[in-house]
């Protein structure tokens, strides 16, 4: 919508991506409009890392530590299960989940780890 265009103005890469494409199809190197997508995402994930309620995602400086992480290399799952492990559990309703598969995600809640964020359906078990 409009309101979230003009807060995330600095963030949004239209330009940038039809570069990217023009680059790849010409065959042209990408590597400079890749880094800049990046630091993009990266000024976005800061950015609404800052507006999110703090114990459901992770904090600011979680997310700077992750980064530089990846940048090294390292494994995501194993910067989360180490440095942030976010309290995961089934939040979405699911008509016609078998009463083994409602066992198993109970189960599952008990130990899983949230992929970022507590909200995501998805986990690392």
């Amino acid at each position: 919508d409009e309101s979230s265009r003009r807060a995330y103005a600095d963030e949004f890469a239209d330009d940038e991506l039809i570069i990217l494409i023009r680059r790849i199809i010409l065959n042209e190197n990408p590597n400079d409009t890749y880094e800049l997508l990046q630091r993009k995402v990266f000024a976005l994930v800061k950015k609404r890392a800052v507006a999110s309620r703090r114990g459901r995602t992770l904090t600011l400086e979680q997310w700077e530590n992750l980064h530089s992480s990846l940048k090294r290399g390292e494994s995501l799952v194993d910067y989360l299960v180490d440095n942030a492990p976010l309290s995961w559990s089934k939040i979405a309703y699911i008509k016609d989940l078998t009463d083994t598969a409602n066992a198993l995600m109970k189960l599952t809640s008990s130990f899983a780890i949230g992929l970022t964020s507590t909200e995501l359906p998805m986990c690392i078990v």
